[in-house]
């Protein structure tokens, strides 16, 4: 168990095919390394989740951004190793948002 109380991130999570479908003011504006992480769009989000237990403390709290695709997933991966696991929407109403606690 680690000693940090929280942590967040906003990594790369979309999958090469969603980058193409991004928004022109997405696409166009950001660098691809800072928006897609591989195939599915989950690989740095799932690794970020399952190394969390070797930084984060007992009750710390891990917040992710994510695309609503993956939300389902994302929630099933932090619900193994986390509690008060929820999804939080962004101002525009899209669930964005995966915070978990610590068990």
């Amino acid at each position: 168990m680690g000693t940090i109380d929280l942590v967040v991130s906003n990594p790369p999570y979309l999958s090469e095919r969603e980058l193409g479908e991004a928004p022109e003011d997405v696409r166009d504006h950001e660098p691809a390394i800072a928006l897609t992480c591989g195939r599915e769009g989950l690989e740095v989000s799932a690794r970020i989740i399952d190394e969390a237990g070797a930084w984060l403390a007992p009750g710390g709290w891990l917040v992710l951004e994510t695309s609503p695709a993956h939300v389902k997933s994302v929630r099933e991966k932090l619900s193994r190793d986390f509690e008060d696991v929820d999804i939080v929407n962004d101002l525009a109403g899209s669930a964005r948002i995966a915070r978990g606690r610590m068990r």
